[in-house]
């Protein structure tokens, strides 16, 4: 999974990014997790994979992704 690049990251539609494993987010830099998904795919990530997130993959998120 960190072979994505952040521009790939923002590409993926909410079905790709839902049908990613919660043990494949897990390996995410912060810089991919804070800077590729959008606020909408991080609104879109089912419970069990934001609850898969790091502590600091959360930490790591913007003001704007974590509003939405």
């Amino acid at each position: 999974m960190t072979a994505f690049s952040t521009t790939q990251l923002g590409a993926l539609t909410t079905n790709q990014l839902q049908a990613i494993e919660t043990r494949d987010l897990a390996v995410l830099t912060t810089t991919q997790i804070s800077a590729g998904l959008t606020t909408t795919q991080i609104a879109a990530l089912t419970t069990n994979q934001a609850g898969a997130l790091t502590t600091g993959q959360v930490g790591a998120l913007t003001t704007n992704q974590v509003a939405a």
